[in-house]
């Protein structure tokens, strides 16, 4: 999904593509919440013009390159030092004070004041890098709360209940937002003589320390109000970012969403394809199990329904002419590999993913499972027998299932309980050819021998191979 996910990220900002990420990653398994989000959806994408003024605040806000603000919000709390804090405050107030008693004293108030300024300078270079680490979180939290301010001043039908809790909550953050500009953008020493003059007078009076401690005391007691401003700028991008790929993709469809345990799809396509062949597939009453040669099409299409359901349980979107499906669990069992630092076989990978399997399908989420070479880590004939009590387990549970295999064995003796489909090729003058079509009813012919015969194999190990043992599709 990371790679779908970059093809689809169209945010402005880090904290709408992390909210993105998150979204995509979390769905909904409540009918009227997935209709809720479509409509919002919808509602933007008909709406140009405020996409637009969302872009150019969101623009601003743009990408942390450093300092990633959401840890550095959560690791506040555990760096704050009080008895510091205070003796900076105190020395901060004395700076004050001195300046009428050298007023009244003269010279030897004027050495009081001296005293007092090497004092804090000392103090200020020595908190100097401290700050400078931690400008480029100040920077991103201060455009943070600033992009919130803007945001909560349109009014934005599919956003409004966001732009409006975002608004409320900056008219109290004001004073957080200035003191957060003021440490992300430091006075350094120039040319310019009133520049060199401020410097000094922050470095007197300990602005920056004291201003510091300010801040991270704001983020400590404001901690849930800060998260919430960082999640509702989020959400708000992600849900303009889906709105904007969305009208850049026409292929990109809304689903149809209905009660019950179904997934059909017309001419869907994966994403990720640059030109894809469109299938159909109906999962209503029963699920549905597929053979086919090797590199048919059988992986790539159960990835594309995985993908496909989980894009339309997130995002609300589908890349299929027509998609009507429910709020499934999307369950894979696919591509398992052995674990070496574990000391775990394939076999044994697979066999713990496919009882995870089934613990989800068992689960209080109806469920699409989908499953690619079911045990094929084993001999042949365990593989079969195992494989047939597990799909037909399956058909018991509150899901429907897709099960790709080689085995042609586990789909006729499956035939009834499940559908049969297959994926095939051709045999032609230069070689194999497939077109990535899926067909009823099971696969006739394998491949396995003729590829070995095309990758130029040694004819002592061909002959006599002919077609390859019984029950396998290649």
């Amino acid at each position: 999904m990371d790679a779908v996910f970059q093809k689809l990220d169209r945010t402005r900002s880090s904290v709408g593509q992390a909210r993105l990420y998150d979204m995509m990653r979390r769905p909904l398994f409540d009918g009227a919440a997935l209709k809720a989000r479509t409509a919002r959806i919808r509602a933007l994408m008909d709406d140009p013009r405020g996409r637009m003024k969302l872009g150019k605040i969101l623009s601003r806000l743009g990408v942390q390159r450093e300092g990633e603000v959401f840890q550095f919000l959560i690791s506040t709390s555990a760096r704050i030092d009080d008895r510091k804090r205070y003796l900076y405050l105190a020395l901060s107030g004395l700076a004050v004070l001195v300046i009428p008693v050298a007023v009244l004293l003269g010279l030897k108030g004027l050495l009081l004041v001296a005293v007092v300024m090497v004092v804090n300078l000392v103090l200020h270079y020595r908190f100097k890098p401290t700050v400078a680490t931690e400008a480029p979180s100040f920077e991103y939290l201060h455009k943070l709360l600033a992009a919130a301010e803007r945001l909560g001043r349109l009014d934005l039908g599919p956003i409004g209940a966001e732009t409006r809790e975002l608004n409320e909550l900056s008219r109290s953050l004001k004073k957080l937002t200035r003191k957060t500009l003021f440490l992300a953008t430091p006075a350094g020493v120039s040319g310019d003589i009133l520049a060199m003059v401020m410097e000094y007078v922050r470095q007197y009076f300990l602005q920056e320390v004291t201003t510091y401690y300010f801040v991270y005391n704001e983020i400590i007691r404001r901690m849930d109000d800060l998260a919430r401003v960082y999640g509702l700028v989020g959400e708000v991008d992600a849900l303009a970012a889906v709105a904007t790929i969305r009208k850049e993709t026409p292929r990109m469809k809304t689903p149809e969403y209905a009660d019950g345990v179904l997934f059909e799809a017309e001419d869907i396509v994966h994403p990720l394809l640059e030109a894809p062949v469109a299938n159909s597939l109906g999962l209503q009453e029963k699920g549905i199990v597929i053979t086919g040669s090797n590199m048919s099409g059988k992986s790539t299409f159960l990835r594309t329904i995985g993908v496909n359901q989980v894009l339309a349980t997130t995002i609300c979107a589908a890349f299929a002419r027509r998609l009507r499906t429910a709020a499934l669990l999307t369950v894979t069992s696919i591509t398992n590999r052995d674990n070496i630092l574990a000391s775990e076989s394939h076999y044994l990978v697979e066999a713990k993913r496919l009882l995870d399997t089934l613990s989800a399908a068992r689960g209080e989420h109806p469920a699409l499972v989908i499953i690619d070479e079911i045990l094929s880590g084993t001999n042949s004939e365990e593989r079969i027998a195992a494989s047939i009590r597990i799909l037909r387990h399956l058909a018991g549970l509150n899901c429907r299932v897709v099960a790709a295999t080689h085995d042609r064995a586990i789909a006729a003796d499956l035939e009834g309980a499940y559908g049969n489909l297959h994926f095939t090729h051709r045999v032609e003058e230069g070689g194999l050819e497939f077109d990535y079509k899926l067909r009823e009813g099971i696969v006739e012919a394998g491949n396995a021998i003729r590829l070995l015969r095309l990758l130029g194999y040694p004819a002592q190990i061909l002959e006599d191979l002919g077609e390859g043992p019984r029950g396998g599709a290649g």
